[in-house]
């Protein structure tokens, strides 16, 4: 499979393609934005995309956070993190901000590699550091932003990607990891915090419910952070939230007691 780049996450090298984004005419670009879920403002034209996508040191900048993200998951992993309490350890509470609770820790995890992990203070979609504990929070933004890839959509999922589960009876509750490999037949591996009390990478053989779903989670998709962070870098968007972006009906049940504690 011909790949526009390369990333070495410990396992081996992965190649990703750029340039089905590059080549896209303005027709075929809006399609693919329709197809991905995107809204409206999301919506770039081909020449946009072009124009930044081509750009060596926005390129640069996209690639080192992606990779440094891999870098991070695998280097947490390679350490053997596992919970010493009920979702708590001494590095999982750097992942948390220093906090000690018992509140679940993957999309803690995911944001550490993202983040604090590259050694930055930047939060996922810019989400409140006390409220991107949860995967669902994340999802919820990315779709608002456009950034959203449903499972089974035909979107093949890149190094970097987030790959979000969510829970089959509670909408508030789920499961994020990142995707450190990709192979060519499809598959796919997921550094994942909190996956059986500890960091685990799992290889998951498609997006099908039978090779993706637990008892308690259904897989939902992927959040495209290519996307993502080529629009941040070159200033499509902004690294923060309003306060009345933060204001969704996603926290409107979340207090002190309960915020993070479901995934």
């Amino acid at each position: 499979m011909s790949h526009g780049y390369s990333i070495n996450n410990g396992y081996g090298t992965c190649r990703q393609d750029n340039a089905r984004h590059v080549n896209q005419s303005v027709e075929a670009e809006r399609n693919f934005a329709a197809q991905q879920n995107r809204g409206p403002q999301q919506q770039r034209t081909s020449g946009q995309q072009i124009q930044y996508r081509n750009n060596p040191a926005i390129r640069n900048r996209v690639q080192a956070r992606i990779q440094k993200a891999v870098t991070v998951a695998t280097a947490e992993y390679s350490k053997g993190v596992k919970e010493t309490r009920e979702n708590d350890s001494t590095q999982i509470r750097v992942y948390k901000y220093g906090m000690k609770n018992n509140w679940n820790w993957c999309s803690y995890f995911a944001n550490y590699c993202y983040g604090k992990g590259q050694g930055n203070n930047r939060t996922l979609f810019g989400i409140d550091k006390d409220k991107v504990g949860r995967s669902q929070t994340v999802k919820k933004q990315a779709q608002a932003q456009g950034y959203f890839s449903n499972a089974n959509s035909g979107y093949i999922p890149k190094v970097g990607d987030l790959a979000i589960w969510s829970n089959k009876k509670n909408s508030y509750e789920g499961h994020i990891g990142i995707v450190t490999k990709v192979y060519s037949d499809g598959s796919y591996e997921v550094t994942e915090g909190n996956k059986d009390d500890k960091v685990s990478v799992i290889k998951y053989n498609s997006q099908k419910a039978s090779d993706t779903d637990t008892k308690t989670n259904r897989f939902a998709g992927f959040v495209r952070m290519e996307d993502y962070l080529y629009d941040l870098e070159s200033g499509k968007i902004t690294a923060s939230l309003s306060d009345e972006e933060q204001s969704t009906d996603l926290y409107e049940k979340d207090d002190q007691s309960t915020m993070g504690y479901l995934g």
